[in-house]
């Protein structure tokens, strides 16, 4: 069992990013990655970066993955 969590860059306070859409967008990605993937927490948190840039670019970026809600990894993707 994995826990993500995100922090996102935004310009602006209204409403730039609809979190509620964001976090429906991430469930869909993660449930559609294949679950044969037996990759390490920190090749989670690129898999979900790259997913997460491709439709929010350039913005600094913090993607934590823990498993078991525990142990993880923390990435931070600066521009």
């Amino acid at each position: 069992m994995f826990e993500v969590r995100i922090q996102i860059e935004v310009f602006h306070a209204d409403r730039e990013i609809e979190y509620y859409n964001f976090k429906k967008q991430l469930q869909i990605f993660l449930m559609l990655m294949p679950k044969y993937l037996t990759s390490s927490c920190e090749m989670y948190c690129d898999i979900i970066a790259t997913m997460i840039k491709a439709k929010y670019p350039k913005r600094d970026l913090v993607v934590k993955v823990l498993e078991d809600g525990m142990e993880g990894a923390v990435c931070e993707y600066a521009l």
